[in-house]
């Protein structure tokens, strides 16, 4: 199942690249979800599609009518201000959308490459990486500021540290790099890492930096020194974003398991097994954590890993769940189905589907 998993992922992301070019949508993809108190936005496929929170009515599609020339994949990113959506199209096209009414804003066409990966928005900036290894650095306007070269793919969000004034951006060649922000110069970047790095690392406010690997590695990277001070060996890559809350990281990998480690020294605390590949990244709440897998299995724990509930979707759950207001938001990978809505306990309140447009 795993290697299925692994080659669908694969074989979708180079086939769009592929029938891009000629205008097409041959593959399908997975929902990437972004909410606030108000809206769920959803980036599938050719268009973005806002949510009412509450009941799950469509506010708005962007664009109106389906373009085949356009199409999204990543989740897209809101300023802090609430004002723009920043979403990055497969056809290399960087968009600004008013949440509240789906217009365009303004729109950054300089890309080569096609967008994968959320933008991060910090400091009045946008940080935008491609497919195609180029990072762009944005103003809240749409100008180009500056542009960086990885050796490899970017596929996840760079991670803003104060301390330093720059980035850190993890790549498919096996490097996370330091840029600045200010010029998009390289400040560092790590010795070569054993395998590509997908997730967004986690840091802590002593400058160090967590992520995992497709080498089945989780780091813990000291920024300053330079070097790890621990590194945890999983049983499979590890694809989601790791987590780090109320002193305890949370890692997921492609063999089905929930691990929870002391980021002070890497020892594991306790780890459950989902039995399916989980590509999406743990959602921790007050007193739960809650996970899909490719199986469609969506899973509530209590902080020491004992089970509380479970729930089944006819669905492949690929996308990290998302949460608002008591509510949680799962994105599925099915026929028509895009979005379910539960409360904290697993019962759903509504549910989205394109069949009903």
């Amino acid at each position: 199942m795993r290697n299925n998993l692994i080659l669908s992922l694969f074989i979708f992301l180079g086939t769009f690249t592929l029938s891009a070019c000629s205008g097409t949508m041959t593959a399908s993809s997975w929902p990437g979800v972004t909410v606030n108190q108000e809206r769920v936005y959803i980036a599938y496929h050719q268009q973005i599609i806002a949510l009412d929170v509450k009941t799950g009515s469509e506010k708005w599609r962007y664009p109106a009518e389906v373009n085949n020339k356009i199409s999204f994949y990543a989740a897209p990113a809101l300023t802090p201000d609430d004002q723009q959506l920043i979403a990055g199209g497969y056809d290399h096209v960087l968009y600004s959308i008013n949440p509240q009414n789906g217009q365009e804003n303004w729109k950054f066409s300089e890309s080569k490459y096609n967008y994968v990966a959320t933008p991060l928005i910090a400091n009045d900036r946008i940080y935008a990486p491609t497919s195609g290894k180029a990072l762009y650095a944005l103003d809240l306007q749409g100008n180009k500021l500056w542009d960086f070269s990885a050796e490899g793919a970017i596929w996840a969000t760079p991670v803003f540290d104060e301390a330093c004034n720059c980035i850190y951006v993890p790549s498919m060649d096996h490097y996370i790099y330091a840029i600045n922000t200010q010029d998009g110069s390289l400040a560092w970047r790590t010795n070569l890492l054993e395998g590509s790095i997908v997730g967004t690392p986690a840091l802590d406010k002593d400058g160090v930096l967590y992520f995992g690997t497709f080498g089945n590695l989780v780091h813990a990277l000291d920024t300053k020194t330079k070097a790890d001070r621990w590194t945890y060996q999983t049983h499979n890559w590890v694809w989601g974003d790791p987590v780090l809350q109320d002193g305890r990281l949370y890692i997921t990998d492609l063999a089905g398991d929930l691990i929870v480690l002391n980021p002070q020294n890497g020892k594991e605390i306790w780890k459950v097994s989902t039995n399916s590949a989980i590509t999406t990244s743990p959602l921790i709440l007050k007193d739960k954590i809650i996970i899909g897998n490719e199986a469609g299995n969506l899973y509530a724990y209590d902080l020491q890993g004992n089970q509380l509930w479970s729930k089944t979707f006819s669905a492949k759950l690929l996308a990290s769940v998302e949460y608002t207001d008591s509510m949680l938001f799962v994105p599925l990978v099915s026929k028509d189905d895009l979005l379910a809505a539960l409360n904290e306990q697993g019962e759903q309140s509504w549910i989205f589907s394109l069949a009903k447009k």
